[in-house]
């Protein structure tokens, strides 16, 4: 049997190792396909704000030039200049507001005053004057942006992800790196055919009447800068602009104009253009709050500087509430949002659930002119595939299976060898069995034969000897032929009907002889008034292994009396036989009526027996439709009781 044991270890364990290593591994792809997909939808939401300002970028670089003028051309029926598009406030509520920096530092906004709100107007309009102002301050020290070339293909390519985490690999060729933006829009300057009307409008901004405190209904105004540029910013915007137009772009440029005119009065019919120079949209930064997102226009050796005023707060709010705060992505992960400012401490808006470990965080940086925003998300519990439960359920359910088909081998094995050695301690009990009773007949048969009994009672005791043992001999053989023919199936049955009366004599008439030898008391109580069905032979055996037995465990007892009850119950009548003898192990009560069992006692070993009358009990009642059980009593002794149908 330790055999046995250690193959089945060893076999659980080769089988045990690649079934784990499996499931690590298939757990191990589904965490790197769960990353995959949960960076996916992040990269997706990096890139639907990105599209958001990229419709912005759009729409601003292609706003005409002269919806920051003083107005638009209306229908031929009237020649007055009908509002700017940017005469009302902004509809965003992160935009603070229009305006344009002239060649000469002032402001000059569209912003149309309503007369009922020309108070909230005139704040305003403070409000964009005060920005204007610092934007004078720091637009000297603005660079215009530099453009990209052939050679920059290497600083801007992305990182590429491990072919190892990338499900893509599995699908499609590695290719060279993608390339990420530089801009959003517009990435050079551009030159730009406007009608001559508009860069006129345009031009003659500075001609306007100054601010008049917000009283005159219907205008746009200019207002007067605050501080006179200092002569580093004049020549910044002067070297700007020959680096734009060029010397002789300039007086092209004039002359452009010039004909222009010319054409306006010759020929009413033709729209007279000119080319002007137009660079993507930047940013600068007016203070902590505000950020200013603009673009230049050189016209004529003059840079106009044309824009929105962003709120950096409402902005990031807004970006936040749009694309990220009703998504369900906010119940694992956290989005923040960064404005870094030169020289000045980053601002932050954030959303969804506190993260303290985080084991997955995404970042990117936006192209120009949001290059100063950044996004990070991070979760520390990345949601799981729909497969993980199914894998968790069968990897459970696998190693149950195969527990329980190890410990039912290891079961069934046991039994078979347990069964094996009772076959072989039955061999050697049968063989002591027959043995001993054919060695007393021989014995008495040569003590008749020699004349050693000297008078005819002590002839009858020999007879009665060897007439005992040649019983027990009988029952021995017929015992072991029954057990044979029933488990070859070959046992057929006669059934009768009757109260058991002719059993229960037979049965004291077989068994009077050796109860009177062992000077056991046999008490009979039939209480069975219904018949029922029985085999007459097959219950006299029944009850003489039954008998046999109370007498083979109760030799030592002090009170020698078996009780054989037959009494109906229910829709059974039980056939009880009851002893005063030790009784049995409760833990082999069960066990009693099993093939060649026979207890591991000392009363056991010193009591003669093959194992199989209990068995063959068992075997006969089952065959007759009915059932067996062992039960010791509350004092002394145990108690077998035989239930057969009483119909």
């Amino acid at each position: 049997m330790k055999k046995v044991i250690l193959l089945l270890v060893v076999f659980f364990v080769c089988l045990a190792a690649p079934m784990s290593y499996l499931v690590m591994r298939t757990y191990r792809s589904l965490e790197r396909e769960e990353k995959a997909e949960f960076r996916y939808f992040t990269e997706s939401l990096f890139d639907r704000i990105e599209e958001d300002l990229a419709r912005i970028v759009i729409r601003e670089e292609n706003r005409p030039v002269d919806d920051y003028g003083a107005g638009k051309p209306g229908d031929s029926s009237t020649s007055d200049l009908q509002p700017s598009p940017l005469a009302t406030p902004p509809q965003e509520p992160f935009v603070l507001g229009y305006f344009q920096n002239n060649p000469d530092g002032s402001l000059f906004s569209p912003l149309k005053v309503d007369p009922e709100r020309s108070t909230d107007s005139g704040i305003l309009l403070a409000q964009l004057h005060g920005l204007n102002t610092l934007f004078n301050s720091k637009k000297a020290g603005i660079k215009e942006q530099p453009q990209p070339t052939k050679d920059d293909a290497a600083e801007i390519a992305m990182p590429e992800p491990s072919l190892e985490k990338s499900l893509a690999s599995k699908y499609f060729t590695p290719t060279a790196p993608a390339k990420q933006k530089r801009a959003l829009g517009q990435e050079e300057k551009r030159l730009q055919e406007v009608p001559y009307e508009q860069v006129q409008r345009l031009a003659q901004v500075d001609k306007l009447e100054d601010f008049d405190d917000g009283r005159k209904e219907g205008a746009s105004y200019r207002i007067p800068a605050a501080i006179v540029e200092s002569e580093e910013a004049a020549e910044a915007d002067r070297a700007l602009a020959r680096h734009i137009a060029g010397a002789d772009r300039n007086n092209s440029l004039s002359e452009a104009m010039s004909e222009a005119q010319s054409g306006v009065v010759g020929d009413s019919s033709v729209q007279p253009t000119l080319q002007v120079e137009v660079t993507p949209l930047q940013s600068v930064f007016l203070d902590n709050e505000h950020v200013f997102i603009f673009r230049r226009i050189g016209i004529n050796n003059q840079i106009y500087r044309q824009g929105f005023v962003l709120q950096i707060q409402g902005f990031l709010q807004n970006l936040l509430a749009s694309h990220f705060s009703t998504q369900p992505m906010t119940r694992f992960a956290n989005l923040q949002l960064t404005v870094t400012p030169p020289d000045s401490t980053p601002l932050s808006a954030r959303e969804g659930i506190a993260v303290a470990a985080p084991d997955f965080v995404l970042q990117r940086q936006f192209p120009r002119p949001f290059s100063f925003l950044s996004a990070t998300l991070r979760s520390d519990t990345i949601p799981h595939s729909s497969s993980r439960g199914t894998l968790t359920l069968l990897a459970w359910l696998i190693g149950a299976v195969t527990l329980l088909g190890f410990l039912a081998i290891y079961k069934s094995m046991r039994v078979i060898v347990e069964l094996a050695e009772r076959r072989a301690g039955f061999v050697s009990s049968v063989t002591h069995e027959l043995k001993t009773p054919l060695t007393n007949i021989k014995m008495y048969s040569e003590m008749l034969e020699q004349g050693i009994a000297k008078d005819r009672q002590r002839e009858q005791e020999y007879f009665q000897v060897m007439n005992s043992e040649s019983s027990r001999l009988a029952r021995l053989i017929d015992n072991v032929l029954e057990f044979s023919k029933l488990e070859r199936k070959q046992r057929p049955l006669n059934m009768v009907t009757g109260t058991l009366e002719e059993v229960l004599a037979e049965t004291r008439s077989i068994m009077q002889e050796k109860l009177k030898q062992e000077e056991f008391e046999l008490v009979v109580e039939n209480k069975a008034a219904q018949p029922f069905g029985y085999d007459r032979e097959v219950m006299v055996q029944i009850l003489i292994n039954l008998l046999d037995n109370s007498v083979k465990f109760s030799r030592e007892a002090a009170n020698k009396r078996i009780l054989l009850q037959v009494a109906p119950e229910g829709k059974y009548m039980h056939i009880s036989v009851s002893d005063s003898g030790p009784g049995i192990d409760p833990a082999a009560l069960n066990k009693v009526f099993d093939d060649f069992y026979r207890e591991d006692n000392s009363l056991a070993r010193k009591t003669k027996g093959t194992g199989i009358g209990l068995a063959l009990v068992k075997k006969f009642v089952l065959a007759m439709g009915g059932k067996v059980k062992a039960a010791n009593n509350r004092g002394t002794g145990c108690t077998i009781t035989v239930s057969l149908p009483l119909e």
